[in-house]
Formats: structure tokens, sequence, C-alpha cells
């Protein structure tokens, strides 16, 4: 399925999330993302496989972590 980026707020929010996919059993790593790209214009996020993307975002919106829209996956 591929891989898709998930933008983050910040390096520390990047970061939380990260603990919070390993500790998940979800492959993440920090990026840095074009801010072009992002509708905030973030400049990191969270690399992991696309077939995670919905379950971090759940993760993440239930311990409070903050995070932009999904990129690159297919819709």
């Amino acid at each position: 399925m591929g891989e898709c980026v998930i933008p983050m707020i910040s390096r520390t929010e990047a970061e939380r999330g990260r603990r919070a996919a390993k500790m998940n059993g979800i492959r993440a790593t920090v990026v840095s993302v074009d801010p072009s790209v992002t509708l905030k214009g973030c400049t990191v996020g969270l690399n992991l496989p696309c077939k995670y993307a919905d379950e971090i975002v759940i993760l993440f919106d239930m311990k409070g972590i903050r995070h932009g829209e999904i990129i690159g996956r297919l819709r």
C-alpha cells in the first residue's frame, strides 16, 4: 500500500507520535516535510505504512497528539 506522511505541529509532537506508534507496534519515523504541501505549513511529520494511517490518527486523537491531514494515501 505504500508510505504515508502525517504532518505534525512540531518536532516534539512528532516524537510523541512516534513513541505512541511504537508502543502500538507501528513503525514510524520522523521526517522533514515541505511546508508548501501541508494545509498548516507543518515542516515535520511521521512517515509510516499507509495501512496504519487511519489507526494511528485515531490513536493520536485519543491521546491528544495534534496532527495534520494524511499525505500520500491513495483515495
